[in-house]
């Protein structure tokens, strides 16, 4: 069924201010009756479950009954409609498969609880996930031309461009909507996603479905509020989850209908408030027999009580207001705890309703991390928003920067390329306080794949060694460490010849030396020419010797001599000295001094100078270089005059060294 272009005698923005200005409910009606399938159909796509997508319905035009009077200006309402209703589906999907997935294994009557036949082709499953992603001058685009039904002759008026320049950007959102398609395993060429978006029908919303949004506008328009909405959304969709906890069976509850009546919710949260008040019960699911016999080693799902999830559901009040009150609380919870009780799967919605009730408290240490965890969580959903949020709800200008930086983190998590280009395009004035730290911190850290990380360190490596070299090294070590120690010798060796080339060697093979020295050696010789770049020798050296200092510091003097320098030797003693004093010195004592071990003597000098002088001053003779063995002779004057004058004196007046040192 292809899309049907409605003729509009008023425009949404006038049915809407009609509604803000006079409270007509036949404008909002209006609206109701000619976004509905929209909206309907974005939820039937997302949860695959016609209940649900009637439940996203309710909730989205909910929403914009609350945010009718700032969205009277917005450039396209049903395009904002459309976005909402695909965060409000994945809001409930990631609910209803975190509760599913703990059920899946205890009764073979949980799962079945999508529709198999809703989303025919592959891409239809994260179309509107992939449209809510967009940027929302694409994101209008796309609604107006495939969802409205606008032809590119009809839309070039509307927009007030030409058809040619319409063309050109229908191309690059199709060509964009394909790239967030491909991130999500479906690869369709522009041409086949302009035929998905043609097919992709909105669907006729059920019966009854408009007339039950209207009624309820009627009966909640004066007194809606965000705290109200978000218990109602609790109520709505999270019936399942309250018995659950409250011991019935999960063969029962997986009966029991998400959209169940307000009123028998209403009683048995109040059971289960009572209950943990009076610490009757510990909140869990008793199995049955069958379910018990397909799990021997788990019996029980618990919520532990003493948790932040566990206060906050026995509270009577919403997140938000909860998390409030518990940073006003003289004696706060760690700030792990409160990290744990935002989570990483909020919507945007309860996240900002959340920033909005800590952004306005006295700015504690509690309080400041709790803001920045918000943040980058609102940056993970939507990474320009939360930059804006960041650099106009914040005063303090330091508590600011931190917040900036943490937006962008959480944008970088999942889309690093649109994170930096926007920073990249900053004014010059701004340039100063660009992130580059947390965007390589956030696309280390985040969600993307070491093959997504490497596509976005290549694409931008020539900015990213200069502005960010540090941090690039520790997200190399992340992703070595966590996501691919396996795969990244293949991508540095196949890297071209330059400095990135040669910051991802260096810490590949220290990162490497730590597990397996000898497989790092070998890659280093076949794959590092260290005449041109000796970096990754030093820090071999490093990890190796953590390992086998023995061992490292053979390999040291084995080299040629034009490879060997006195930083490896110097920093591979270091880490030497770290953890066996004793046997470093043992082999200092044995080695024969030369201007390689000039910075190893210096540096086992420099640990005991202070708990034996004269010990440190006569290793101090060892250093071949005149200028530098006479600064740490010196050195160790110094503090040998603090800790035994006399036995200085002594040592000035005997030993012909003496006479050169200079003490105070």
């Amino acid at each position: 069924m292809m899309p049907v272009s409605i003729p509009m005698e008023k425009s949404d923005r006038e049915h809407l201010r009609n509604f803000v200005e006079t409270g007509s409910e036949g404008a909002f009606e209006a609206l109701v009756r000619r976004h509905a399938g929209v909206v309907f159909g974005a939820g039937l796509r997302v949860t695959r479950n016609r209940e649900m997508a009637e439940d996203v319905a309710q909730l989205t035009f909910a929403i914009l009954l609350r945010k009718a009077s700032a969205l009277v200006d917005h450039s396209n309402v049903v395009a904002w409609l459309h976005k909402t209703a695909t965060l409000e589906a994945l809001r409930i999907m990631r609910k209803e498969r975190n509760y599913r997935r703990v059920l899946s294994d205890y009764s073979t009557s949980v799962g079945e609880w999508q529709d198999s036949n809703t989303a025919e082709h592959p891409a239809l499953g994260h179309l509107d996930e992939a449209i809510a992603a967009l940027e929302s001058s694409d994101r209008h685009f796309l609604v107006m031309r495939f969802y409205q039904g606008h032809t590119l002759r009809e839309l070039a008026p509307l927009l007030g461009k030409s058809e040619s320049a319409v063309r050109k950007q229908s191309e690059r959102a199709l060509s964009r909507l394909a790239g967030l398609l491909h991130r999500r395993g479906v690869v369709l060429s522009t041409a086949a996603v302009a035929g998905v978006l043609s097919e992709a029908f909105v669907e006729t919303p059920p019966a009854g479905l408009v007339t039950s949004i209207c009624n309820q506008a009627g009966t909640t328009a004066a007194s809606l509020s965000h705290a109200s909405l978000s218990l109602n959304t609790l109520q709505t969709m999270t019936y399942g989850k309250q018995i659950a906890l409250t011991a019935i069976t999960v063969v029962l509850l997986a009966a029991v209908p998400i959209g169940i009546q307000n009123r028998q919710l209403a009683r048995t949260k109040a059971e289960l408030r009572e209950a943990l008040s009076a610490d009757r019960i510990t909140p869990q699911i008793e199995l049955t027999a069958s379910a018990r016999a397909k799990t021997p080693a788990s019996t029980t799902i618990r919520l532990d009580p003493d948790s932040l999830l566990a206060q906050a559901l026995v509270s009577g009040t919403s997140d938000a207001e909860f998390l409030r009150n518990v940073l006003m609380q003289q004696v706060r919870p760690h700030a792990e705890e409160i990290s744990a009780f935002i989570g990483e799967k909020r919507s945007l919605s309860e996240l900002q309703t959340m920033f909005d009730e800590v952004v306005g408290l006295p700015m504690s240490e509690h309080q400041r991390s709790t803001l920045l965890k918000l943040v980058q969580e609102i940056g993970r959903h939507d990474g320009r928003f939360a930059v804006e949020l960041a650099a106009n709800s914040i005063e303090a200008s330091a508590l600011r920067a931190h917040a900036l930086g943490a937006a962008y983190a959480g944008w970088a998590a999942h889309d690093p390329d649109a994170a930096w280009a926007y920073a990249n395009a900053l004014p010059p004035e701004q340039r100063a306080s660009h992130p580059y730290w947390q965007i390589m911190k956030g696309a280390a850290e985040g969600d993307l794949s070491a093959r997504e990380f490497y596509d976005f360190v290549e694409a931008n490596s020539d900015d990213l060694v200069l502005l960010s070299g540090g941090q690039l090294w520790q997200a190399l070590a992340h992703v070595y460490e966590h996501k691919d120690s396996s795969g990244m010798p293949a991508w540095v060796g196949d890297l071209p010849e330059g400095n990135l080339r040669n910051l991802a060697s260096a810490q590949l093979v220290q990162r490497w030396s730590l597990s397996d020295p000898t497989a790092a050696k070998e890659w280093m010789e076949s794959h590092v020419d260290l005449r041109a770049d000796p970096e990754p020798a030093l820090y071999l050296a490093k990890g190796w010797a953590q390992v086998d200092p023995q061992a490292t510091m053979d390999w040291l003097t084995s080299l040629p001599r034009e490879l060997q320098t006195k930083e490896q030797f110097g920093g591979a003693l270091e880490k030497w000295l770290s953890f066996d004093q004793v046997g470093a010195a043992r082999w200092l004592a044995d080695a024969k001094p030369s201007p390689l071990l000039d910075v190893p003597f210096e540096r086992y000098v420099a640990r005991v100078r202070h708990a034996n002088p004269p010990e440190a001053m006569n290793w101090a003779r060892s250093i071949t270089d005149p200028d530098q063995r006479l600064r740490v002779m010196n050195g160790v004057a110094h503090v040998w005059q603090k800790k035994d004058p006399a036995g200085l004196e002594q040592f000035l007046a005997s030993d012909p060294a003496g006479g050169s040192l200079t003490v105070n």
